[in-house]
Formats: C-alpha cells, structure tokens, sequence
C-alpha cells in the first residue's frame, strides 16, 4: 500500500502505512523515501534515511539513489556529495550509474556545470544518456551554449534518436547565427 499510494502522489497516506507498519523492512523504508524523493517531499525523504539509519536498517543502492535525488530537488549539492562518499566508505556499496546521474543531476541544477561534465567524464563507465541530458538542460539554463552542444552532441553519440538533443543543437546553432 506503501508504494500504491506513494506512486499516485498521496504521500500522506503511504505515511499512514508506513507508520503502522509493525515491522518495517528495507522494502517499506525505501518506498517511503522514495515516495517523498519522487513527489516533491525531499526534506521528509531526508528524514525518513536518517530514521532508517537510526533504526539500524540495512541500507542499499535503492536507498541511496531515493536520497541523492532528494537532494538534487532542492538543490543540496554538498549533501548529494556527501552522501555518495558516505555510499561508497561507510556502506561499502558500489555506486551505481543511477547515483552517478542524481550527482551530475544536482551539480547541474546549481550551476556546477564543469564540475558535472568533469563527473561525466570521470563515470567508471560509458556516460548515460540520464546524465548526459541533464548536462544539455543545466548548460540550457545556465546560458552555456557551447557546452550545452558539447553534451548534446556526446548525447547522440549515446542514443541517436534522441530529439531533444537535436533540439539543443539548433537552438544553440540558430542562436549564434551558423
């Protein structure tokens, strides 16, 4: 019911279980966090990881990829970067290019638009297109054309169909006169 409600957007009620839940699970504490991250609750997504921490709960990559997106909502980047390190040194999880993403995802939407390119860069593996979108749309808002064509066109090189890069491309082309 937990996930029910939380994907319908009643955050409320998914607490209701939730908090009547007897036994509360990794399941039950993950949909919860996801529930807020995904609906516009970051700072209660927040405290339900902190509660689960607290708990003594088992924490997983899910966990991890709910609150990094919570932080990215509102913008916490240096909360997102702690949190992957924390991921990685204190629970001993590989990162995922799920939470390579949420980073590039917060970086861009504070401006950090090098730093987000340098993370993209630096992936232990192929850039996603996830991550690769949000640096055309953080390099769009932040009146970078050239880097916004930079992702876009490595955005291609990833997934060919993809119109929003060929959006970018024009605007940005149309926009310097070529």
């Amino acid at each position: 019911m937990i996930f029910v409600y939380g994907e319908v957007g009643n955050v409320e009620k998914a607490r209701l279980y939730f908090d009547d839940t007897p036994e509360r699970n990794i399941i039950s504490w993950n949909l919860m966090i996801a529930a807020y991250a995904h609906k516009g609750y970051p700072r209660e997504a927040h405290g339900i990881f902190h509660n689960m921490v607290l708990h003594g709960s088992r924490i997983d990559e899910m966990t991890f990829s709910s609150v990094l997106v919570a932080c990215s909502h509102i913008g916490l980047v240096r909360e997102a970067r702690n949190y992957f390190v924390t991921l990685i040194l204190d629970f001993e999880l590989t990162p995922l290019v799920e939470h390579y993403c949420c980073l590039v995802d917060a970086l861009g939407r504070a401006g950090k638009l090098q730093t987000a390119e340098d993370l993209i860069d630096s992936m232990p593996f192929s850039p996603s297109d996830v991550a690769l979108a949000s640096l055309v749309s953080a390099s769009r808002i932040y009146n970078d054309p050239i880097r916004e064509a930079r992702a876009a066109m490595a955005l291609l090189d990833v997934d060919s169909n993809d119109s929003s890069a060929y959006l970018s491309l024009s605007r940005v082309f149309a926009s310097d006169g070529s």
